[in-house]
């Protein structure tokens, strides 16, 4: 992804399942030369709560693999 200023990016994932939706929203972690700059926000949607705990789990990890935004 291109981007044309040095700033974390505001990132959506989002679980389904059986037509129910498990939204996380998140910041991005920005680096610069291996410098962090901003820490990312993390904000996990209430319909986690109702949810099998390991759906948060999942939907955790899958998102660490996206968290920063290194220049």
């Amino acid at each position: 992804m291109l981007a044309s200023d040095l700033s974390s990016w505001n990132m959506k994932l989002m679980l389904l399942e059986n037509g129910s939706k498990y939204p996380i929203r998140r910041t991005t972690q920005l680096e610069i030369d291996g410098e962090v700059f901003e820490k990312g926000t993390k904000k996990a949607g209430g319909e986690f709560n109702s949810a099998p705990k390991f759906f948060l789990k999942y939907a955790e990890e899958q998102w660490y693999k996206f968290n920063s935004t290194t220049y």
